[in-house]
Parts: C-alpha cells; sequence; structure tokens
C-alpha cells in the first residue's frame, strides 16, 4: 500500500477520532483564539494518527508541526473552497482563468512556506531505531490516548488489536528479511 494513501487515511480516522474531544479542551473568549485552538487541535489530532507511520517510514518526527499548520491548514482550505468555486465555473472562461491563475499563484505561496520550514535545522528529528522500534513506542501511545478517549472496553481491546495487525503486517514485510 502507498505511503501517501497510509498516512492520509491514518490523518482523516484520528481527525475524526479525536478533534472533537480535543477542540473542546480549551474554552475560547474570541473568533481569533476559536479559529487558533481549532486549527491547533485539528493539527494535534492529526499528528496523533500519522505519528506511527512517519516514524516507521521516514525515521523523524517534525517538532514544528504546529507552527506549520497554523498557516498550511487555513491556506488548504482556501485552496479547497477555491478549486470548488474553479469546478462551478469552469465554464465562464474569463472568471475560471483568473481564479486557476490565483489558485496557482496561492499554491505556490503555500509550497514555498513548507519548503522554507523544512530547511530551518531543527524542523524534523532523526529518529533513529531497528524496524518495528519505530513503530511500536508511537503505536502504543496511540492506544493509550484512544483508551482515554474511548474509556469502553471493547474500543480499547480494537484499539489494541489495530497495533497487533499493523505489527504483524510489519513484520512480514519483506524488508525486514
Amino acid at each position: 500500500m502507498d505511503v501517501g494513501f497510509q498516512l492520509s487515511y491514518a490523518a482523516v480516522i484520528s481527525i475524526g477520532a479525536f478533534f472533537p474531544y480535543m477542540n473542546w479542551w480549551m474554552p475560547r473568549e474570541t473568533k481569533l483564539g476559536d479559529f487558533l485552538w481549532k486549527t491547533t487541535s485539528m493539527s494535534l489530532s492529526a499528528q496523533l494518527g500519522t505519528l506511527p507511520l512517519t516514524t516507521f517510514y521516514f525515521h523523524q518526527f517534525p517538532t514544528l508541526f504546529l507552527l506549520a499548520n497554523l498557516i498550511v491548514i487555513p491556506m488548504s482550505s482556501v485552496l479547497l473552497i477555491g478549486g470548488l468555486i474553479l469546478a462551478c465555473l469552469q465554464w465562464i472562461k474569463p472568471v475560471a482563468t483568473v481564479i486557476g491563475f490565483l489558485l496557482e499563484k496561492f499554491e505556490w505561496l503555500m509550497n514555498e512556506f513548507i519548503v522554507r520550514m523544512s530547511n530551518i535545522p531543527f524542523f524534523s528529528d532523526q529518529i533513529r531505531y531497528g524496524n518495528m522500534d519505530g513503530c511500536v513506542a508511537p503505536s502504543t501511545d496511540y492506544c493509550f490516548h484512544h483508551s482515554i478517549f474511548y474509556s469502553k472496553g471493547k474500543s480499547l481491546f480494537l484499539s489494541w488489536t489495530d497495533f497487533a495487525l499493523l505489527a504483524c503486517v510489519n513484520r512480514y514485510d519483506s524488508r525486514f528479511f
């Protein structure tokens, strides 16, 4: 299975599982505070789900993900909405051309921000360990957090079963022989 697909799938599931709970951890009184906390809790939720995969495949942990995502999440939302508007207005050529040009420049700006953030020396920490070690600790952490949010026995069993299946699949992966 493609790593990008796995990361995307893990992020979406994790946001669905954790964001509704994390969103209420901090009271907000202003719209700016609400926006910042929603963006932060969404970023933390996604990171919690993708952490086992990023440490396993890339042997690194992104230390500045919160700062980067405070910028990237709103920018990607603008791109998504702009793309939908472009799809709806594609038959009006002059308008579609302008929207497409603006979206292209905005996407370039977002990608340039990501590249510049990744060039910061402490943007990510390299993690050095063997085959499954890189997956066991973050996955155990995931199961622990999952059991906190869903304290019922069935959910705890399912989260640990997911971990066990992940460990078994990776154990028999041909790259480790």
